[in-house]
Formats: C-alpha cells, structure tokens, sequence
C-alpha cells in the first residue's frame, strides 16, 4: 500500500488536465531479479472555482502613503492579491501584483503617493487555475505629512468667559493616531500669555475616530493674577508619547477672545450692627464669579472721604465686613462697592449707619410707663442689648434675673419674648404677690445663654413706687346715729399707713 503526497497549494504543483497514474516496482523491492511496471490509474484534475470578493478595504493615510488592510477570506487556495489605484474617475486597465502576498496576506501599504491628493484603492483575490476574483469595494484616502490640527472647539469662538470647561479637538494626520491611549499630560498648550495660566484638565479620545482626542481646558477667572488684556492665539502640541509618531507635534492656533469686563452691580442689602468700639457690616450675596473683591469707606460727618479702603481677603464670596478702631457713641455711616476684572468699581450700595457701643444690656422701656406696686403685676419691661450682642439664640424667661427687689418680695418673670423685628430687644412680663413697703429700683440681669455675649449682663435700673395707705386728717370722726333718737357717740379711728 503506497500513501501519496501533494501540495495542492503551490501553484508550480498544479496540473490542468487528467493523466494516467503508473507504478514501477523496483526490482530491490521484490523476489523478481528486475523492475516491473503496474499499469495505470486516471487521475482527475480538478477546475478552480475564482476566490471570494475580499471585503472591508480601509484605507488609512499616511507622508505620501496609504495603508490598505482587509479581512483574512480564511481561504488557504489564494496565491496572493492584486490592487488598482486612481486619482480620477477610471480604474486602470491592469492590476499590479502586491509582492509577497499570499492567503495569510491582510494589509498593505502603497508608497509613493502625492499628499494632498486624493486615492481609491481597490484590491483582488488570485488562485489556481481560476479567474481572480471580484474586485472588492473601494478605498479612498488623502495622503498628507505627519501632522496635528485643531479640528474644532466648543464653544466657537472661545473667549476669556468660556474658556473654563471649553473643549478643543485636536486630528492627528499623515497615518498617526491615538490608538496607544489618550492622557491630558500627551498635550502642552502653547501660545498662552506669560502669567496666565490655561491648563489641559482631561483628555479622551474620540470612540469611533482614533486620530481625533478632545481636550477640556481649565482656567480660573476670579484670579485677578491670571487676567489677559489683549487677545492671544492658543495653539496645542501632542507629544510623541501619546501618539504613534515618533516626535512632538503642533497643532496651528485658534483664537482667544480678551473679554473687556463691564462693572459689577451696586451690592444691595447693606447693613450696620454696633459693636464695642466696631461696626458689623452686612450685604447681599450677588452671585457673581467674577467680582475679585470689595472697598468700603466710613464717615462720621456730611462727606464722604475720596478715598475707599480695601477690604483685605475679600472675594466674590464675601458678604461681611467687621470695621475696628471706632469711637464708642459716634454714630458712623458707611457704604461699600464691588470690583472685578478689567473694570471700572461698582456704583456704591445705599449707606447704613451704625454707633458703635460697649457691650451691655439696658431697660428701654416699661409698660405702664411709670411701675408701682398697684401695676407690676402683668407689667412689661423691655430690654435691649448693645454693643453688637442680640437675641439671636432665643428668649426664655430663666435666661433673665431680676435685682434690686426687697426681701422677702415675690417678684419674678412670668414670660419673655424676642421681639419681631430687632434680634437686640427683649419683653418681660413680670408677675408680683405680696406687699412691699418701701419704693426700690428694679434691675435686670441678663444671661450669656440668653444672648450672643460671653458674660452676664445687669440693664441698670428702673423705680418701682411702694403704693400707700389713705392719710386721714383729722384722725377722728364723730358718726351720729339716725332714726333712733339717741345721742350716743361713736368714735372710729383710721390709721394711715407709712
């Protein structure tokens, strides 16, 4: 039993028509003393079907190249392939042989381009003894030097307000890509104005389009230090590293806008609280970014001075001033504004006054206007704070103490309110059993649990008048009875009381 061997993939192996198969049997091989002939056997050669049409041709540019690459056909009878390029309408008449190509074969690169100008590429499928195959579907690319650009930005155009969060797209071209990866240190901005600082804050690349990667920018306009005046091209360079390249690239430039600033709004909602030898001031948050901080200016008279004062920290997050050094009793006015970028101050806010005080706590008022021993009950006291100290934790009735009342004297507070509008004032209502003889001066304490002061606090004091008994002069009376006709006298005696 003989076992043959044939390599039906070497194309100088084929054969194209039948042919009758014999034997020689060696004389060495068998008993006889010569070679003997067996006869013959027909063997069939067999018709080549053409290859299938290749699919999925790409095309990717390259400096003055294109690379075409297709899928593996996974047909171990291709002997190679053959491609067609135009620049035109036509397809050339013959095909050129791609060297080298075999059924492993899935790329190729065809050199000697013109950048700039535009290809389609077509390639076939050869095997034995049949047609070449289908052309496959065309290819079309643009050769052009290794290179980067700025294909767009968003927003369009940019400018010293959007810049913050813009994206700049940049396009690889000449065959390069981003297929290694994408990472915001690959790019270095250039062209920024010295002492401004633009920064990359991410990078990605585009999902469908490896020669594409978007860039967010980051820059931080509320820092007066990092303003520009005048406009500046923006350029990009994609470093070596983050493509396929083997060097740096630039990318062109686009323009950035100087964005010239308007004034901020006058602040609104100003206020003043008093405090020890101090003044507390208040505004409105006007929810602007841009604002990089704020002046005020005081005056205890008609004028105000020309010059305004910085207030030292300030941003456009401020909404608080606390101005130090006053006269305790000297009622001050004051006003401030608001400055940003580029720009001229903002109109000045609506004054507010304040006069600074001592910390400290005093009776306003009482209610009836005069206390006695015949009113106190259900009397009101009234008590405002100073010097910067308010209500503003809350009124109890145990946060206050009364002084000043005679032993052995009920007095107390019943009740204690905040009142509605001023966080500083306070209403006692005061609750009194039991007689007392003699005037006194009723004082309040109040206590640091009950205000925003650290200590105790007395209000000095009010009179409560002692009421007194009936003064009968003379301090005898004679009453007659009637209707009995008698003359007898009686004598009652009323006591005054001290």
């Amino acid at each position: 039993a003989l076992t043959l061997s044939y390599d039906a993939t070497d194309a100088a192996n084929d054969f194209d028509s039948n042919f009758n198969l014999g034997v020689k049997a060696k004389a060495a091989g068998h008993t006889g003393s010569s070679d003997f002939d067996t006869g013959t056997v027909t063997v069939t050669a067999t018709a080549e079907t053409a290859a299938a049409k290749p699919a999925n041709l790409t095309a990717a540019v390259g400096n003055a190249q294109v690379v075409l690459t297709w899928d593996d056909p996974s047909d171990a009878l291709i002997t190679g392939y053959e491609y067609q390029q135009k620049t035109g309408s036509s397809w050339p008449t013959a095909w050129t042989a791609i060297s080298g190509s075999g059924a492993a074969t899935t790329t190729y690169t065809a050199t000697g381009l013109t950048n700039g100008t535009a290809y389609d590429f077509r390639i076939r499928a050869l095997r034995f003894k049949a047609a070449a195959s289908a052309a496959s579907d065309s290819a079309s690319a643009t050769p052009a030097p290794q290179a980067a650009s700025i294909q767009s930005t968003s927003p369009t155009p940019l400018t010293e307000a959007n810049l913050n969060g813009a994206t700049v797209t940049v396009d690889l071209a000449g065959g390069l890509d981003f297929s290694s990866g994408v990472d915001k240190d690959d790019f270095e901005l250039t062209g920024v104005p010295a002492g401004v600082t633009v920064s990359i804050s991410t990078a990605s690349r585009d999902g469908s389009n490896q020669t594409r990667a978007a860039l967010t920018l980051s820059y931080d306009a509320t820092d007066a230090a990092n303003d520009f005046d005048s406009d500046f091209n923006l350029g990009v360079k994609a470093k070596a590293g983050g493509h396929t390249g083997a060097s740096d690239l630039g990318t062109g430039t686009v323009t950035v806008t100087a964005t010239a600033e308007t004034a901020a709004a006058k602040p609104t909602g100003l206020s003043a609280r008093e405090g020890p030898q101090s003044a507390v001031l208040t505004w409105t948050d006007p929810s602007d970014s841009a604002i990089t901080g704020y002046e005020y200016q005081q005056r205890t008279g008609s004028s105000w001075p020309a010059a305004w004062t910085a207030i030292s920290g300030s941003n456009a997050a401020t909404t608080t001033y606390t101005a130090t050094g006053l006269t305790n009793g000297t009622a001050y006015d004051f006003r401030i504004r608001a400055l940003k970028f580029k720009a001229p101050a903002s109109a000045a806010s609506d004054a507010a006054s304040a006069t600074p005080a001592a910390l400290g706590a005093s009776i306003q008022s009482t209610s009836p206007a005069s206390l006695t021993e015949a009113n106190l009950d259900g009397a009101t006291v009234t008590v405002d704070l100073a010097g910067g100290l308010d209500f503003s934790s809350g009124v109890d009735k145990d946060d206050f103490e009364l002084t000043g009342v005679p032993s052995g004297v009920t007095l107390s507070v019943s009740a204690a309110s905040r009142d509605a509008t001023n966080l500083y004032r306070a209403a006692l209502t005061l609750s009194h059993s039991g007689d007392f003889g003699v005037s006194f001066n009723l004082g309040v304490r109040a206590g640091a649990g009950g205000h925003t002061g650290s200590s105790d606090l007395l209000t000095g004091t009010v009179a409560v008048a002692a009421t007194r008994g009936v003064t009968v002069s003379p301090t005898s009376l004679t009453i007659a009875e009637s209707g009995t006709g008698n003359s007898a006298k009686y004598t009652v005696k009323l006591d005054s009381r001290p």
